[in-house]
This record gives structure tokens, C-alpha cells and sequence, in this order.
């Protein structure tokens, strides 16, 4: 929180003074995942600039400030760059952490603290280091803070533990920062107070005192960027020789989404659409997705974009995770891939759920006329987006 520091044992390390190199940094750290290396000179580097050798400076000047010789912690190879975050506290990631213990409430000083922090801007003076992509990004994560602070927020005010005159305070701060749910929450507790001082009736039970409201653990439902950081990614190679990329998040019976066109693991769940919607079907299954061929963290430069390849894909990931028996999730181009992978295996797949698909293309189904006028919207896209 506040602008990007690192600290060894108390004491602040000099940081390169290039805001690219910082928001590398605070990249890696804040998704705590590794990443392509091309992905990252298109987020933070881009002409006349060399990305790669403009990656390769920024890597040099942060492993001379946080690798150790007992420890490197920029850890890369020709392929992805992670930082190997174990046993470094972060604490954004700790403040997250802390708000996702179910039934455990915190203590106010550590609440306190956690206010502190969030009253700074997430990696303040970084906006603009790179990309309109990496914009996006920021931006994002700023709002999942907000949305933890607004968590902390109610907690001070809700809290046994404080004085009066404090849980005002905080009480005005959560009612700025999150109007609807400081309001409802005090609507609760004054209905609970007005049946508390109602007289019982002849014979009924004494009612309840009321309670302070319970503090909320973060829920995918309130807090989009939980899921984000809780799913696990990892990859499977098609027989062509093709990364891919999946994604796995939620406990229960898994329920495997094929991919439609241009998705991502990681950007999907900044969508109004699609994120709300993956985080509500995790709340109850294991949610698995993927990224297809030449689109998200699946390899990118690929000869074969065929529907037969889309189905390998497919069949590449739930071999990997050993599925037996499961249902399929079509959207879109995926719902073909569905049905094509339940045509070839109809053993594995329990159901089919389609929205907004086709089994046959307009190759099949459209007239004549209709396919040359498609086909020449295709070979117009090819040639005019290669020269923009």
C-alpha cells in the first residue's frame, strides 16, 4: 500500500529509480504468480523501446535489491518470470489473508493497522508505467482494496472492543466508503434493539439482546478479486506440442468450461459478465477453465487453429486433471467443442450445458452468398489488422 517499499529487517532498500522496473515488481508480487516473458514487455514496454532487453535491465536491478545469496527471489527462466514471495510478508496479500478468516474476528489493533494501511493508494505513482493493459490492472486491484477496506471499516465499527466514541468514527468512514451496506447493517441492529425492548408477552421467552453484526469473511460474491488470487494455474501440452493453460478453483464435483473465444484467466475476472458469474458457480463446484490456443497464458504462436484442435485442447486439459465423469460448460464457440468432445466421449461427460452455441458454423449452415461475404470480411480483418 502507499508508494511500492521493500524492507529488510526493518530498513528500508533502495528501489531502481525506473517506474517500470518498480511496477514489474509490484506486478509480480501483487498476482504472485509467474508470467510469460512476453507478456510483461507488452504490459510495461513498448516501441521504440527493445521489450526484451528493457526486461532483462529491470530484472538485473531488482534481483541487486531483493535476492540474497542464501535466497534469489526473482526467479526466471527463457520463459516466465515469478518472485518466489515464501516467508515475505505483503501486505496487501497479508491484509487479505487476515480478512478471509471465517468466524475469526480480528483484534482492533490489528484492525487498526489494517486501515492505516488501506487509507494509501495501492502502488501509488505507478499509474501509466505501462500499457492501457496494465492500467486496467491497477485499477482493478485498487478496487479490490477498496472493497477490503470497506471490510475493515465495518469490523471497527461493529466491533465489542471499541470505545463509543471510536466506533463512530469508524461508523462515519465505513458509512462514506460503502453507504448501502453501513445502512442496512444499522437498520438490522436497530430492529433487533426495538424487539429487545418490547415487553414479552404473558408466558413468552425474554427476547435476545441485540448483538453487534458479525463481521462478513470476504465472499467471491463481495469481493471479486478473491477468486483471482485463489484460483490455481497451471499447464498440459497437446500432442502438437501446444502449452495450455487452466485454471482450477472451488472445491465439490468439478464442472469443466471450455473455451470460447479470446478468454483469459486472469483478465476474465475483472469482467462485470463473467467474473460475478465464474465466482458464483465456484461458491459450489470445483471450476475449471482454460485458456485455448493463441489466446490468455496458452501459447500464442500456433499453426493449428482448427475445430479439431479446440477439442484437443479440451481433452489435453481433462486428462491432465484426471476426470472421470463430468460436465461440460459451453458458451459461445465453446458449445461446439462440447459437443464434439461428448460426441468422442460420451462416457466421460455427464451433462451438457450450452448457452448461446451452435453444433454447425456458418461454413455449414450459411448460403453461398452469405459465406463468400463472410469469407471476405475475414481476408479484409486478416490484411487491415496486420498493417494498423
Amino acid at each position: 500500500m502507499g508508494e511500492l517499499r521493500v524492507l529488510s529487517q526493518g530498513r528500508p532498500l533502495g528501489l531502481p529509480a525506473s517506474r517500470k522496473a518498480r511496477a514489474l515488481l509490484g506486478f509480480l508480487l501483487a498476482t504472485g504468480r509467474p508470467h510469460r516473458r512476453e507478456r510483461l514487455c507488452e504490459l510495461l514496454w513498448g516501441m521504440p523501446d527493445d521489450p526484451k532487453a528493457a526486461l532483462r535491465w529491470s530484472l538485473s536491478k531488482l534481483r541487486a535489491v531483493v535476492d540474497t545469496p542464501e535466497r534469489p527471489r526473482i526467479v526466471a527462466d527463457r520463459e516466465r518470470v515469478q518472485f518466489d514471495a515464501e516467508g515475505v510478508a505483503v501486505d496487501i496479500r497479508d491484509i487479505y489473508s487476515s480478512l478471509r478468516q471465517r468466524g475469526a474476528r480480528l483484534a482492533v489493533p490489528q484492525l487498526q493497522q489494517m486501515a492505516g494501511q488501506l487509507d494509501q493508494q495501492l502502488l501509488d505513482g505507478l499509474d501509466g508505467a505501462g500499457d492501457d493493459t496494465f492500467d486496467a490492472w491497477l485499477v482493478a486491484e485498487r478496487e479490490d482494496a477498496a472493497i477490503a477496506r470497506v471490510a475493515v471499516l465495518r469490523q471497527l465499527a461493529t466491533h465489542p472492543d471499541v470505545e463509543a466514541i471510536a466506533a463512530q468514527k469508524w461508523l462515519r468512514l465505513w458509512q462514506e466508503a460503502d453507504p448501502e451496506g453501513a445502512t442496512a447493517v444499522e437498520q438490522e441492529r436497530e430492529q433487533a434493539r426495538r424487539l429487545a425492548s418490547q415487553p414479552a408477552a404473558p408466558g413468552a421467552a425474554p427476547a435476545a439482546a441485540a448483538t453487534p453484526a458479525e463481521p462478513e469473511p470476504l465472499s467471491p460474491r463481495r469481493f471479486r478479486g478473491r477468486p483471482l488470487r485463489d484460483q490455481h494455474i497451471g499447464f498440459c501440452q497437446v500432442p502438437d506440442g501446444t502449452k495450455i493453460a487452466y485454471a482450477t478453483i472451488g472445491s465439490g464435483p468439478p464442472l469443466l468450461k471450455a473455451a470460447n473465444w479470446l478468454n483469459h484467466l486472469e483478465f476474465d475476472w475483472a469482467s462485470p459478465i463473467w467474473g460475478r458469474s465464474f465466482a458464483e458457480i465456484a461458491r459450489y463446484r470445483a471450476f475449471i477453465r482454460y485458456d485455448e490456443r493463441g489466446c490468455g497464458l496458452s501459447d500464442w504462436n500456433v499453426a493449428d487453429l482448427s475445430m479439431g484442435a479446440f477439442v484437443e485442447d479440451l481433452e489435453a486439459v481433462a486428462d491432465k486433471l484426471g476426470l472421470e465423469r463430468f460436465p461440460l460448460l459451453g458458451i459461445s464457440q465453446g458449445a461446439a467443442v462440447c459437443i464434439e468432445y461428448a460426441v468422442r466421449h460420451p462416457e466421460r461427460v455427464s451433462g451438457l450445458i450450452l448457452l448461446g452455441g451452435y453444433a454447425a458454423g456458418w461454413r455449414h449452415l450459411a448460403s453461398p452468398e452469405e459465406q463468400a461475404r463472410r469469407e471476405a470480411v475475414l481476408t479484409l480483418t486478416e490484411l487491415g489488422l496486420g498493417y494498423r
